[in-house]
């Protein structure tokens, strides 16, 4: 854009910006300069009706999570119901508002629209961030484009795309937390994740102990020294392959069952299996496990061990008995 600091006809540098004609006048001659103008100062608007001084550059973001982008409009708020003066207005109100509802989603995004509601409330039950609602939404977009969901629930192709995302993400969200949110079998949303993985072509890798950690030691209210144990625990298992096959959530659980007793901290079995979902004899399984092959012993355990040991008195054997006394197998015979 050319700027024009002097008047062409004059000379004169006394030039004078109209805004509301768009025109760039000398004010010595009076020629004008330019016309039709652009202006590039702010465009400050308020684009909310209750607070019309709440001024803002421009409105809501584009969002994936909704089916139109987060572009369409309504016909007022359940707030301006209440302003009308008499119930014929709000009969009008209502049918309007009813009518605009329906006539503003085509019938071919009425799936999706269905879709990404639910999806909104499912993150919001499990607390996971925006980023993985965004992608939820934009694999479950794709999936629709490609293959569509005839014949298949759409509360389970979204399941299965989330459980998707959240592995992507490193999130400990299992099965059985979206088969409490979706109210749907777990086998229904493997099935859904196996389906979406290989119609969109996406490789998700198995999930590691590390991701649950933080998950469990907030649900136990443990300190943070504690964790970042059990996070050491978890690493050092994983290089010495006690890992393979097993379910990373008690493999998690156990790691922090033993760094809390290094700690010199505790909890009860039962309490830590109701947590992570497992039994308690998976997480004594796991437990031994990871102390026989990482060779961690907490202190209380040692000490126990000692005392055990000093107080355990020596057995007979059969040669200290006296030879009538004793078989030749061995066992004692009872005395009459």
């Amino acid at each position: 854009m050319e700027f024009i600091n002097d008047c062409p006809e004059c000379g004169s540098n006394n030039l004078q910006n109209d805004a509301i004609r768009a025109e760039l006048i000398c004010s010595s001659c009076g020629l004008v300069i330019s016309e039709s103008m652009v202006d590039t100062n702010k465009e400050w608007r308020s684009f909310s009706d209750d607070s019309s001084n709440d001024k803002e550059r421009v409105g809501a973001p584009l969002s994936l999570t909704k089916h139109d982008g987060g572009l369409a409009t309504k016909i007022g708020t359940s707030a301006d119901l209440n302003k009308l003066p008499n119930g014929q207005m709000r009969n009008q109100y209502q049918r309007l508002s009813k009518w605009q509802n329906r006539f503003s989603t085509p019938s071919k995004d009425v799936t999706l629209k269905e879709g990404l509601t639910e999806l909104t409330r499912a993150t919001s039950f499990l607390n996971l961030p925006r980023i993985v609602e965004e992608q939820a939404a934009f694999l479950y977009r794709n999936f629709l484009k490609k293959r569509g969901i005839r014949g298949r629930s759409s509360e389970c192709v979204l399941a299965g795309v989330l459980y998707a995302v959240c592995k992507q993400n490193k999130c400990p969200v299992t099965l059985k937390d979206l088969s409490q949110v979706f109210r749907i079998p777990k086998r229904d949303i493997g099935k859904a994740h196996r389906l979406v993985s290989r119609g969109l072509g996406i490789k998700i890798t198995p999930a590691s102990p590390e991701d649950f950690i933080p998950k469990y030691a907030s649900a136990l209210e443990l300190p943070r020294d504690v964790e970042m144990e059990a996070v050491r625990i978890t690493r050092a298992a994983e290089q010495t392959n006690i890992t393979n096959g097993k379910d990373p959530k008690g493999i998690a659980l156990a790691a922090l069952y033993l760094a809390a007793r290094i700690k010199g901290m505790g909890f009860t079995q039962k309490q830590a299996a109701s947590v992570a979902g497992i039994t308690e004899i998976t997480l004594r399984n796991r437990y031994h496990e990871l102390k026989e092959h990482l060779n961690l012993e907490p202190p209380g355990e040692r000490r126990a061990r000692r005392n055990r040991s000093r107080a355990r008195k020596p057995s007979l054997k059969p040669q200290d008995l006296p030879a009538t006394d004793v078989m030749e197998n061995g066992f004692i015979l009872e005395s009459l």
